[in-house]
């Protein structure tokens, strides 16, 4: 088994994400790695979610819900979308490999460009 190490430097600069960073450290009783580990294992999992098609959203007690919302999840929504399902994906393979015969309306309108265009 393989070990793999991976150092990572942040500097954070503005007020208020300095601010969550010291709230959620004096909260968790948390250093910076473990907050990160966390963050990165938090944003994976919503990541996979999003992908499947779920959406991310805090529910109370009563049934009220809110949606978690970033640009990171919205574009790992629509990359998501942009991709092709496997089954798609090997329809269209097949139908590269081999394409079906020209309908007769097709061979109709390229007769009429070929002419048109002499």
């Amino acid at each position: 088994m393989r070990t793999t190490t991976l150092r990572m430097e942040a500097h954070i600069n503005d007020p208020a994400g300095v601010q969550q960073v010291e709230r959620l450290r004096a909260v968790l009783g948390a250093g910076n790695a473990e907050l990160l580990r966390e963050s990165l294992q938090l944003l994976d999992w919503c990541v996979t979610q999003v992908r499947e098609g779920r959406q991310i959203a805090s529910v109370t007690d009563t049934g009220s819900l809110r949606e978690l919302s970033m640009p990171t999840l919205e574009r790992a929504r629509a990359q998501a979308r942009m991709q092709l399902p496997p089954e798609a994906f090997a329809q269209v393979t097949r139908l590269l490999d081999q394409p079906p015969a020209p309908t007769d309306a097709l061979r109709d309108l390229m007769a009429g460009r070929t002419a048109a265009a002499r």
